[in-house]
């Protein structure tokens, strides 16, 4: 039992001993907080940004048609959507194909002698 509690007793005061020999820090120069850099721009730079930053809210901002407008000498029948969809080019695969098959039908039912 005693050699538990000098163990214990010898472990303290090695902390102590450690505890005590740190060197407190002492700054000479305190710490002041520097003022945020405040950015300077040239008026010039400023006025590009804000005119790109204009041209940019003004593209976000229009409202653009679903179809696009013809060229010269395209009449508006021909004119093609801008954004065609996906189920069209289904619908123009599916026609091509019932084509051929009318056609092979028709040379199939032309071709036999009467």
């Amino acid at each position: 039992m005693k050699d538990q509690l000098s163990l214990k007793n010898r472990k303290k005061q090695r902390k102590e001993i450690r505890s005590a020999q740190k060197i407190p820090l002492i700054q000479d120069n305190t710490p002041v907080k520097t003022p945020k850099k405040i950015m300077q721009k040239r008026k010039e730079l400023m006025d590009s940004f804000t005119r790109h930053m204009k041209i940019k809210k003004a593209r976000h901002n229009t409202k653009n048609s679903k179809r696009t407008t013809p060229g010269i000498g395209i009449t508006t029948t021909d004119a093609q959507p801008a954004h065609t969809h996906i189920e069209g080019a289904r619908w123009i695969k599916t026609t091509i194909k019932q084509n051929l098959a009318q056609q092979k039908i028709l040379n199939r039912n032309g071709a036999k002698k009467k």
